[in-house]
């Protein structure tokens, strides 16, 4: 339980009665939610607008492919025992969301989730006693670090 303690924040209340399954569930919404938005970024060919440098296109559709590609890993990750998952279809919300993307932004707020989430399970796992908490821990560090060089 040592590696739960550099994430914990004594501070924070957390709900003990929540379950593992609870936390799984969440994560793997979330996880098909940015998939819906970044396959539908993806899927338009002049996203950035007309003005859009060719090198920028480039840019845009690989981070694409690399962030979905870390997103696929970390459902796997969460899924019972790293079952294969689909995605789920976009909604018509989705598709406003993929094509306004702002990668900086996206990922500013999708690294703050992850680091709240951290500590909230690190919170929860030396709380609880809970051996899962350490994998899950261990998930959202290593969707932060592939987050990260996804973004490059």
């Amino acid at each position: 339980m040592t590696f739960l303690h550099e994430y914990v924040d004594h501070g924070l209340e957390v709900d003990l009665t929540r379950k593992p399954a609870d936390f799984d569930r969440e994560e793997i919404e979330r996880l098909q939610d940015s998939a819906a938005i970044i396959i539908i970024a993806l899927s338009l060919p002049r996203r950035l607008g007309p003005d859009a440098m060719n090198e920028d296109l480039s840019t845009d559709k690989k981070r694409c492919r690399r962030v979905l590609h870390v997103l696929k890993q970390s459902l796997e990750a969460w899924s019972k025992d790293g079952a294969k998952v689909d995605w789920r279809k976009p909604t018509d919300e989705d598709q406003v969301r993929g094509a306004a993307l702002n990668w900086a932004e996206w990922y500013e707020a999708t690294k703050i989730h992850l680091e709240n989430r951290r500590a909230y399970i690190a919170t929860y796992g030396i709380k609880t006693n809970s051996d899962w908490a350490k994998k899950a821990v261990t998930r959202l560090t290593n969707e932060l670090s592939w987050l990260a060089y996804a973004m490059r």
